[in-house]
């Protein structure tokens, strides 16, 4: 009986036994849902959005100063300022401060970047005022203690004097020199005499300024009403910020030609390239295709560079691309580390894929896993409130309209295959290309000769790091 039971099932088996012969077929992604955030202003004209978010007794508020790298006529004074926010108040000591913050269950990070300086909250929802209150204290009246001020100015100065060891500061400096010339904000770098000369009353001005001059602006995302939110803002910040100044975008640099830069570092056994090119701006109507483009090249591990340099060659662990964007210009990065003795072989193989994104665009099929590794990393964003914030909160710092976000997904959506690569052969057959390795030249200049890739300029890497244009 058992066996006849049997036998009668095979076939309803078989039947039900799922088809193995193909691969099973993959759903694209949605694009992520980004909301719109409801506008607003307080009393005194700053900028209010608010996006709510009942999933999470939680919220998130970014307080922002628009600034810009060109903005300040002390960009050194206004960093060390923001690096003491945390350090003091004119009101109570760093310990009494955070003590008061731990009280609260809140979170309170202080910073400055290239667009905006920044204090953002996060605390329990209905919980707010104390913490908008810590964060106001801290952001408009900091102590600057002279001693701490001389003890970050000191650490400051060795970490500076010592930068030279690390491939990714010399890497970095190196290609803003050679991109950006002296007189552009992103041009100019510190050395360790400038920190010599910071003084108290030299960061106080810098700061007054800051405050005085920059835009404010105010992102809320969390489990709140406009109905409580509106009143908090209102009766911490609001005239907290007078400036209302709208910082002006930053040049692009002018044209480079092609240079290919070696920076010795002796006895390093990882070799770094990068190359830069001239990208559009994120206004741009091409920009999507761009996106989709770097991402094709190196924003997945399935992209070109690393199935290239990783998957087929072995000569790294991983390789990269990515759009360092300002606003009015931006610059498409790749880069990757190997080791030394694949330098000349690896940076072949960077060429060539460069090379290739001009000759032969992304197909269909790669523009579409571009286009869906961007939907995936966006819907995973929104799982927290600093990653649903986070494109907002640079609309914001941009002057950019509250529905960006949205509008850049559904460009991404409906940006065809053909655009895509006729904006890929533009951008990477521009003849504006920088590429710089960062290593021991004695092990890799003979073999980037012999590969007929020597370098147009050798440069010293402690020179770089520490005196100011001196190569």
């Amino acid at each position: 009986m058992i066996a006849l039971a049997l036998l009668l099932l095979l076939p309803l088996a078989l039947a039900e036994s799922p088809d193995r012969s193909a691969p099973p077929a993959v759903v694209p992604p949605p694009p992520p849902p980004w909301p719109a955030p409801a506008v607003y202003a307080l009393s005194d004209g700053t900028p209010v959005w608010i996006i709510e978010r009942h999933d999470q007794p939680l919220v998130r508020i970014e307080l922002s100063a628009r600034r810009g790298s060109a903005d300040l006529a002390d960009p050194l004074g206004a960093r060390m300022a923001q690096a003491l926010l945390d350090r003091g108040t004119t009101r109570r000591e760093a310990q009494d401060w955070q003590d008061a913050l731990d009280a609260e269950a809140a979170t309170v990070d202080l910073g400055m970047g290239a667009l905006r300086a920044w204090a953002d909250v996060e605390a329990l929802a209905g919980e707010e005022e104390a913490a908008l209150r810590l964060a106001l204290e801290a952001f408009v009246h900091p102590a600057f203690d002279r001693q701490e001020l001389r003890r970050t100015r000191k650490d400051w100065r060795n970490s500076r004097a010592e930068a030279w060891t690390s491939s990714a500061e010399v890497e970095d400096a190196a290609l803003r020199q050679a991109v950006y010339p002296a007189d552009h904000p992103l041009g100019a770098r510190t050395i360790p005499a400038d920190y010599r000369r910071l003084r108290k009353h030299r960061v106080q001005r810098a700061w007054k300024e800051l405050l005085t001059t920059a835009q404010p602006a105010i992102l809320v995302v969390g489990d709140v009403t406009p109905a409580h939110i509106l009143p908090l803002l209102e009766a911490t910040w609001a005239g907290a910020l007078p400036g209302r100044r709208v910082s002006p975008p930053l040049p692009a640099p002018p044209p480079t030609g092609l240079r290919l830069i070696l920076v010795d570092q002796p006895g390093t056994r990882q070799t770094m390239l990068s190359a830069s090119l001239p990208g559009l701006p994120a206004d741009h109507p091409e920009a999507p295709a761009q996106l989709l483009a770097i991402h094709a090249l190196g924003g997945s591990f399935t992209s070109r560079l690393n199935s290239n340099l990783r998957e087929d060659k072995g000569y790294t662990y991983g390789a990269d691309a990515w759009l360092d964007t300002w606003p009015g210009h931006s610059r498409i990065r790749a880069s990757t580390s190997v080791g030394v003795e694949h330098s000349a072989a690896a940076l072949q193989e960077l060429i060539v894929e460069l090379d290739r994104m001009a000759s032969a665009p992304p197909s269909p099929a790669e523009v579409e896993a571009a286009r869906n590794g961007l939907f995936v990393s966006g819907a995973r964003a929104l799982d927290s409130l600093e990653g649903a914030a986070w494109p907002f909160g640079l609309a914001l710092s941009e002057g950019a309209l509250p529905n960006r976000p949205r509008a850049r997904v559904e460009a991404l959506a409906a940006t065809r295959p053909e655009e895509v690569a006729a904006t890929a052969a533009r951008l990477f057959g521009s003849p504006d290309r920088v590429i710089v390795i960062v290593g021991d030249r004695e092990q890799i200049e003979p073999a980037l000769d012999a590969a007929g890739l020597s370098p147009t300029a050798i440069w010293d890497r402690k020179r770089l790091i520490l005196e100011r244009r001196a190569l």
